[in-house]
């Protein structure tokens, strides 16, 4: 018998494109007709539940219930445990309730950490870096403790220890192999975005330099600025930078040429270089940028490239977390800078009622109100700030048209208002009742974004050390600041 030669199965180029044309072409087609089916369907297969043929179900349902009951009984005995120790200790009723507002706020961390831990996992498989993973039950194998460290290395939330161990992790880094490190500040409130000890680990190593960056200038006045740059510039050097434009519908102020984002932009590029081309290192100077999340440090970065023709070379977002790791950026043969993660940075102050430490962090962008069950305190504490100043306080009424209100008590007065911005804003709940809660939240989100001015006055000039004083001067001059400051000191 005749043995036929194989044929070979390889097509022609022509064949092959025609086939991948004709797949296309189907793939498009399906794609426009799903978009007009009108019902809508989920990416993920919903969770079929019990069905109720099984005929074990009402026992399996009853135990759910009964376990449910049995974590709550359980997480309320070691709440009374707890107040009971504190109140044997001899603490007064106020530490008692910060103590119990602490326990809600590590609840609410719980509850957001699987979502982060599906966020992180869903990450790193797009990423390649992990496999797929068909059996959902496996992403949910890791302890509470574990799923509670990732949500606070991931929003920095209120806990210490958290906070400290990103501060070693990251901080300790940069300092270690950066030359210059540069501060990052929000010039509505440069003293709630600034730590002590920060400054004092730069002091001891005395090949260090520390230079305050001044962001978000566009968001004071000129004069308000000035005197801040009057009273940090007697402690370290300090730069004003406009690194990014305000959000949409932002209260701006208008400054001279000298401060626009081109200027300052160059102006800070040109201190860098100059220290870096004196300081004879036989190396590339290493700038360092840190901050409290969401001060604008990719911003600054971002400035400075776009400068040098370099474009946008971190990440930047409106939120807090953009950045997650240390990232290096080379601006030249002579000067790199490294990015890193925001941080809320030890402030010395270790027994902080927890509420206003919430407040706090949420007024300064770093808690964002989205992930917060109750705003309210944090826009009670705006409140409060804005009535300090009259212009502030008239600009505020103004913006939310609130008319006039005699003289209440302050809960009262907060509780019309909320009601006021809720109707406003079309925060409302069922019956046309307003959303309190939404409105707080609201409120504190036009803050964060600019469309509410507010900032902080600069105190008095303070008593510095003749030391630190030469120390200061003796920087300024290597940075060659002087021009850049002139018409603002």
């Amino acid at each position: 018998m005749k043995v036929r030669k194989p044929q070979s199965k390889r097509k022609s180029t022509r064949l092959q494109k025609g086939i991948e044309k004709k797949i296309s072409a189907h793939n498009r087609k399906q794609k426009k007709l799903s978009k007009k089916d009108p019902t809508w369907k989920s990416r993920h297969p919903k969770d079929p539940g019990i069905p109720n043929s099984f005929p074990y179900k009402a026992q399996l349902l009853e135990e759910i219930e009964s376990k449910k009951q049995a974590d709550i009984e359980a997480r309320e005995l070691r709440r009374e445990q707890m107040r009971a120790a504190a109140i044997a200790q001899g603490a007064s009723a106020e530490q008692v309730q910060a103590m119990d507002a602490q326990q809600d706020i590590i609840e609410q961390q719980n509850r957001l950490g699987a979502l982060m831990d599906s966020v992180n996992h869903a990450a790193l498989e797009f990423a390649g870096e992990i496999e797929n993973v068909d059996n959902e039950d496996e992403m949910a194998d890791d302890s509470d403790d574990e799923v509670t460290e990732e949500l606070e290395n991931a929003f920095v939330e209120l806990n210490q220890d958290a906070s400290r161990k990103a501060f070693d992790k990251y901080f300790k880094q940069i300092l270690d192999a950066c030359d210059i490190i540069i501060y990052v500040l929000d010039a509505r409130n440069p003293t709630g975005t600034r730590s002590k000890e920060v400054e004092k680990l730069v002091l001891q190593n005395p090949n260090k330099r520390l230079v305050f960056a001044l962001n978000k200038i566009d968001l004071v006045p000129t004069e308000v600025l000035s005197e801040w740059i009057k009273h940090l510039n007697k402690q370290f050097p300090t730069v004003p930078i406009n690194a990014s434009g305000a959000a949409p519908n932002a209260f701006v102020y208008d400054h001279p040429y000298t401060l626009s984002k081109q200027m300052t932009a160059q102006n800070m590029l040109k201190s860098l270089k100059k220290w870096s081309g004196q300081a004879n290192l036989g190396r590339a100077a290493v700038a360092g940028v840190i901050g409290y999340p969401n001060v604008g440090k990719s911003s600054v970065i971002n400035a400075l490239l776009g400068r040098h023709g370099g474009g946008k070379a971190c990440p930047v977002g409106a939120q807090a977390g953009v950045t997650t790791d240390i990232r290096r950026v080379k601006i030249d043969s002579k000067l790199s800078i490294l990015d890193s993660p925001g941080i809320v940075f030890p402030n010395g102050s270790k027994n902080k009622n927890p509420v206003e430490e919430q407040a706090r962090l949420i007024l300064l962008n770093v808690m964002q109100p989205r992930y917060i069950d109750d705003c309210r305190p944090a826009a009670s504490v705006l409140v409060k700030k804005l009535q300090k100043n009259d212009d502030l306080y008239k600009q505020f009424m103004l913006h939310y048209n609130i008319p006039p209100v005699v003289q209440i008590e302050f809960e009262e007065f907060m509780t019309q208002l909320l009601v006021h911005i809720g109707r406003k804003m079309g925060r409302l709940n069922k019956g046309g009742v307003a959303d309190l809660q939404g409105a707080a939240q609201s409120l504190v989100t036009d803050y964060t974004s600019g469309r509410i001015p507010g900032w902080e006055k600069a105190p008095d000039i303070a008593k510095v050390a003749k030391s630190q004083v030469e120390v200061v001067s003796s920087w300024s001059k290597e940075f060659d600041l002087d021009g850049i400051l002139e018409g603002l000191l």
